[in-house]
């Protein structure tokens, strides 16, 4: 009787800046990370600091667990230093821009809705359409759907989409 073989399972960890952000990676995770594609996926939350701090939040998880591919997700609103670019290219860390602004501000565009100026108004003007609180992955079920989402989604999101599906 032959040994079974076990095929061995890809790893990738997303860091998003906050819990809302982590919360729609969620929800993107639940459409496109199926459980046959050979991928454990991690999504963690950093705290909205700035990019370095976050980019820092992505290596420390990177010390308690090997993972073969990371993405950090930073809004747009505070430019990227050269020394955490440098960084994330050292350890092999993609860093994603939300554009414009943020994450909210993208899934205003995705609904034709008008964009406001700043972040924090983003996440109010996305909190009046969604049915549930922005830091709750089923509050986005019924507005980004895997079509919409397939057809209309912005790079950054599509990138994600890549590589939760993992082909």
């Amino acid at each position: 009787m032959s040994a079974r073989r076990r095929v061995q399972q890809k790893t990738l960890l997303i860091v998003s800046e906050g819990p809302s952000d982590k919360a729609f990676v969620d929800h993107l995770k639940q459409l496109f990370d199926y459980r046959e594609n050979n991928q454990r996926t991690t999504i963690k939350s950093s705290n909205g600091d700035s990019p370095g701090d976050i980019v820092k939040c992505c290596v420390n998880h990177c010390r308690t667990a090997d993972f073969d591919r990371k993405i950090v997700i930073l809004d747009s609103d505070i430019p990227i230093e050269q020394t955490v670019k440098n960084l994330a290219n050292q350890k092999q860390i993609i860093l994603l821009q939300s554009e414009p602004i943020c994450l909210e501000c993208m899934l205003l565009q995705m609904l034709n809705e008008n964009v406001p100026a700043t972040c924090a108004m983003c996440k109010s003007a996305l909190e009046n359409h969604i049915p549930g609180r922005l830091t709750d992955k089923l509050s986005y079920r019924q507005l980004f759907t895997q079509q919409l989402l397939e057809q209309s989604a912005p790079d950054c999101i599509k990138t994600i989409i890549e590589y939760l599906k993992h082909e």
